[in-house]
């Protein structure tokens, strides 16, 4: 019997010893927890071989102290174990490691001095019926102190398992109770020695097995089965379909997006493994070898498009195991992409090319057919700017809308179109297929701002002839737009060819424009004053008249830059800058007592439209402190040509601030009378150039007397302009007119000239 016992001890002993090598290698927290449960555990087996081999009592004595010693650490590290098991390992408890320290020591130190005193245990003989000698121990009441430490800790060791247990998910509540099943086991087997008559403490072996479970549930088994059950929680949660195989390419099993991927409505294996084979076509599936392929469904008359892969199962020798598909729904994915695709080469707004687009396939269309013949056409909105301003975005938005569905209807299949930027379009046609009414027919149908207001939209095209291919496509529609620069103010045409001098004069305005800002800062902008008398010759006041003073091409006359800058827009500018001037003329004139003259400046019509008049007159006469009946202000009739109504109210506050409004060029638009009996204005200005422009000037005189007479019943003062002879001045004495101005009394002349003559 004694063999036996040894074989069964150092057999546990034995395997205890493989477990702690096992573990070594693994730096897990609980697993050094488990390895320190293990060491004790051998230790107290090799305590109890030496318990049964000896036949001495007082060796049997320190070998059975040193046992009881070695379970109280066992059952620590058992109760250590269900603490970082239940997670609870890194919190403050009760019982601080600490204090469990100190009642150990207490504890192993009494059963170590046993040795000596007896205190705690003794030992007495017990012979079997075969006649062999055992030593059982007899216990006495300081052994009790080493039962109350073992039984808390095997207390606590339960309590956190089963307090665990209770407050975890299911999932996870299945490894605490059989860990909980293991201290049950250890348990009882202690009881079950205590309890007999035995002649060998067998509970050891309870200890050892449990331990050794404790080992491989903890350390090996729960960590695999977690993340086996990990896996396939999150396997059959996704949304690829994934199908797995074993070797012989049966169908093991297929997640809930695999179920939904083949329409099933079954879930058992057999009826999966029946469809996937249908799907598949009862294919031999190439071992050690991974693909993909590409496959679209359409379901509801809606393509879905997947990605398929095949991967390969090996094991560490490399021998096949099975295998898996993954069928990915690819379809957002690429209508995502379709979609940024479709972005980046559209227009958002209009759904035509972009700019970078609409070049790119332009060139690809002149590479590919080098020699055929083309034109570039490229359009632009006159005054675009100010619709947006005038008329609001939504209506400007719906200005290109109009553009756009022209080019869609109106052109060629083989065409290329484009919007290149704001109301910029482009248009890449055969030279054979030109359409020179496209444009205009549509202009009128379509591209029409309706509502309060009536404007006259005009779409102006610059025509690039394209001879070298080779020129950058976005230089090709520089040019057109050079072409369009040319006519953009030019009312009676809308449609212009590139060549050669245009670039030299778009060049020159460009030149202009950027000298302006430079210009009216270092004073080369000045105002020229042209007088106006009265019937006895006697100055009134004066007309200011821009010059500008250029350092590199001298003295510019107006014709030779206001067109321009009425074309870009920076008339506004100028504009305001020419008032300035006039303001601080008149505030020197006021500081030498001479407030009885006055200076007329002239508004564009842009001003109308960009700046509020009101405000800005306001402004410079309170900056210089001056009289705004000194500054007279110049408005032609076509300027008010639109929203009446609104240049009507800005006329009236003009008035009621003491303003003096004059309409300029009365007579030369085409609904003077109508102007006349809508707006209120203090004076008429009209241009003796009327009489010259008809052969009929008896006709001409008539009508300008009927003018004069007219004002007169108004009682609105009339001057003219343009006096060059006697002649004039003595008609328009006769008919009554007594101010003017023209060449016949004095040319422009600069400031200082003025007032050496005048004052």
């Amino acid at each position: 019997m004694r063999v036996a016992y040894v074989i069964a001890f150092a057999a546990v002993g034995i395997c205890l010893l493989y477990c702690l090598v096992k573990a070594a290698g693994n730096d897990r927290k609980i697993a050094v927890v488990v390895r320190r449960l293990l060491g004790a555990g051998l230790a107290a087996v090799l305590a109890n071989i030496v318990v049964v081999l000896t036949t001495d009592k007082n060796i049997c004595i320190v070998a059975y102290s040193v046992f009881f010693v070695c379970i109280d650490w066992v059952l620590y590290y058992v109760f250590r174990f269900a603490l970082e098991f239940s997670g609870y390992g890194g919190k403050k408890h009760v019982f601080p490691p600490v204090v469990w320290w100190v009642i150990l020591g207490v504890d192993s130190l009494s059963m170590l001095s046993n040795v000596f005193v007896r205190h705690a245990f003794d030992c007495k003989v017990v012979r079997t019926e075969s006649g062999e000698v055992f030593f059982r121990t007899i216990p006495f009441d300081m052994y009790n102190l080493h039962l109350l430490v073992s039984y808390l800790l095997v207390a606590f060791s339960l309590l956190t398992l089963v307090y665990k247990a209770v407050r975890t998910s299911e999932i996870y509540r299945e490894k605490y109770l059989l860990v909980l099943l293991i201290l049950v086991f250890i348990v009882a087997g202690d009881a079950a020695y205590v309890f007999s008559d035995t002649p060998v403490n067998v509970s050891i072996i309870s200890f050892a097995i449990g331990g050794i479970m404790i080992y491989y549930y903890a350390v090996i088994f729960v960590p695999r089965e977690l993340l086996k059950r990990t896996l396939i929680m999150v396997v059959q949660d996704m949304a690829d379909a994934i199908f797995i195989l074993d070797e012989d390419g049966k169908c093991i099993h297929a997640n809930e997006s695999a179920h939904a991927f083949l329409e099933a409505e079954h879930t058992d294996l057999r009826s999966m493994e029946r469809d996937f084979r249908e799907w598949s076509g009862e294919k031999k599936l190439p071992e050690e070898k991974d693909f993909s392929f590409p496959l679209t469904r359409e379901r509801d008359g809606i393509k879905i498009y997947y990605k398929v892969l095949f991967r390969s199962l090996l094991n560490d020798r490399g021998h096949f195991l099975g295998s898996f598909f993954t069928i990915q729904d690819r379809t957002e994915e690429l209508n995502n992409l379709e979609r940024e695709r479709y972005q980046a080469n559209h227009d958002e707004l209009t759904g035509l090319y972009n700019r970078q687009c609409f070049y790119r396939r332009v060139a690809e269309r002149l590479a590919a057919d080098p020699e055929g013949e083309y034109l570039l056409l490229c359009s632009d909105i006159r005054n675009f700017k100010m619709i947006n301003d005038v008329f609001g975005p939504r209506k400007g938005d719906a200005l290109l809308l109009g553009i756009a569905d022209v080019l869609r209807t109106q052109t060629m299949e083989e065409e290329i179109y484009g919007r290149l930027v704001n109301d910029r379009f482009g248009l890449l046609v055969k030279k054979e297929h030109y359409r020179p009414d496209l444009f205009s027919l549509e202009r009128r149908n379509v591209l029409h701002i309706e509502g309060n207001y009536a404007y006259p939209v005009q779409v102006c095209i610059g025509i690039y002839e394209i001879t070298d291919k080779s020129i950058p496509v976005s230089v090709m529609c520089d040019r057109a737009f050079m072409a369009i620069a040319v006519i953009k103010n030019s009312y009676g045409r809308n449609v212009a060819y590139y060549d050669e001098g245009l670039r030299s004069n778009v060049l020159n305005e460009q030149a202009l424009t950027g000298d302006l800002a430079e210009a009216m800062e270092n004073g080369q902008i000045r105002i020229y004053l042209q007088p106006q008398m009265d019937g006895e010759g006697n100055v009134l006041g004066a007309e200011a008249l821009v010059r500008w003073q250029h350092p590199g091409r001298g003295m510019l006359a107006p014709g030779e830059f206001i067109g321009i800058f009425e074309k870009n827009g920076s008339i506004v500018r100028l504009d305001c800058h020419v008032w300035e001037l006039a303001c601080r003329q008149l505030r020197r004139w006021k500081d030498q007592g001479r407030e009885d003259l006055y200076i007329s400046v002239n508004i564009s019509p842009m001003d109308l439209y960009f700046i509020d008049l009101f405000k800005t007159f306001a402004g410079l006469v309170e900056k210089y402190g001056i009289s705004p009946g000194n500054l007279k202000l110049e408005i032609t009739e076509t300027a008010m040509m639109s929203d009446l109504e609104k240049q009507l109210q800005m006329i009236s506050k003009l008035r009621e601030a003491g303003f003096v409004v004059e309409m300029d060029d009365f007579g030369s638009g085409y609904s003077s009378l109508n102007m006349l009996k809508d707006i209120q204005v203090d004076v008429l200005k009209i241009d003796m150039a009327f009489l010259g422009e008809t052969e009929d000037k008896l006709r001409a005189q008539k009508i300008l007397r009927t003018i004069v007479e007219l004002s007169r019943q108004l009682e609105v003062p009339v001057i003219s302009e343009g006096v060059e002879t006697q002649e004039q001045v003595e008609f328009l004495r006769e008919i009554g007119c007594n101010m003017f101005q023209g060449y016949y009394f004095a040319r422009p002349m600069e400031v200082g000239i003025f007032e050496e003559k005048y004052m």
